[in-house]
């Protein structure tokens, strides 16, 4: 049997064992003939172990899928079947989103995990909504792929994975531990989902305000991850989107989430999260010397401490001892 090359138009013999073509040939002989055919056509993945840095949890993996997988075995899994069926390798990496985000994957030779470990991570493309390559990128400083360096243990020196992810509280509260990558940490919580992962992000809050348009979800803090609504919906009491974006219109024209803006750039800057809010009196609260771009506000609810709070306690005391002056006087 003959067929013709794709490129060069010139006669390539193929043979396939097993197979005759045959006067007496049935339908099925034929398709199991060019179902042959294709795969010798098909090109062999990769092995992920060429990649520039490994995205692979064993233990994580074992618990994206029912299958029984052998102690040991669950690298080999995935390269042989895991990969087909896009399952997590990684708590970091969410193969669906990547392909969802990304649809130029689909229409590739490339697998998802392919692509991002030999092209995407070069190309800033974040593989979870947790994490922001160009965050990490700015952090780090450096053109080197941003993950690899954050998963080697710049994690350790303080690095985020995204504006809207601050270990800090929730190492206070127990739930994580100091001595493992933090964010993982968090993504693997039982109830993740109505726990903060920023003191300025509000899970309740937000899945409130979701109902209140109409929207029902099951990760509210997810859905506003995902760009759902961002310019509408209020994701703590101490940040006023609406306002911010007002007040900000170098900010709304970037498209950029407002609270991520605030907490990576805007608070350094002196902008402010809610109107009249006087962020210079909560930081003369502070018991000492704190550095400059420090974001106050988050201190202050890392601390377990409502920064609104605190001013109207201020401004409360402000007109008391207004009054009592008037009274001396």
């Amino acid at each position: 049997m003959r067929a013709t090359a794709i490129a060069g138009g010139e006669d390539l013999p193929l043979t396939v064992r097993g197979i005759h073509r045959s006067p007496d040939s049935t339908t099925q002989d034929c398709d199991l003939m060019a179902f042959d055919i294709s795969k010798l056509f098909r090109r062999k993945r990769r092995p992920l172990s060429a990649a520039a840095f490994e995205l692979f949890d064993a233990d994580w993996y074992r618990s994206q899928t029912s299958e029984p997988i052998p102690p040991g075995r669950e690298r080999h899994h995935f390269e042989t079947v895991g990969r087909q069926k896009e399952l997590s390798p990684h708590p970091l990496f969410d193969p669906v989103w990547y392909r969802r985000r990304n649809p130029d994957v689909t229409h590739s030779d490339l697998d998802t995990i392919e692509h991002f470990l030999f092209h995407g991570h070069f190309e800033r493309r974040s593989p979870h909504p947790y994490v922001d390559l160009e965050h990490l990128a700015r952090q780090l400083g450096t053109d080197q792929p941003p993950l690899a360096r954050y998963l080697a243990g710049a994690w350790r020196n303080g690095v985020t994975a995204h504006p809207l992810f601050n270990p800090v509280h929730l190492l206070k509260a127990g739930l994580i531990s100091p001595d493992r990558e933090p964010l993982a940490q968090y993504l693997a919580l039982p109830e993740r989902m109505h726990i903060p992962p920023h003191p300025m992000v509000d899970p309740a809050l937000l899945g409130r305000r979701f109902a209140e348009r109409g929207e029902t979800v099951t990760d509210p803090v997810l859905h506003y991850l995902t760009g759902h609504g961002w310019k509408e919906v209020q994701p703590h009491p101490c940040f006023d989107q609406i306002y911010y974006l007002h007040a900000n219109p170098d900010v709304a024209e970037t498209g950029w989430n407002p609270l991520a803006h605030y907490l990576t750039t805007g608070h350094r800057e002196g902008r402010l999260p809610l109107p009249d809010f006087d962020l210079g009196r909560l930081r003369r609260m502070l018991p000492g010397p704190a550095p400059a771009d420090l974001d106050i506000v988050s201190f202050w609810l890392t601390e377990g401490l409502d920064p609104v709070a605190i001013m109207r306690a201020l401004d409360d005391w402000d007109q008391r001892i207004v009054a009592l002056a008037a009274r001396i006087r």
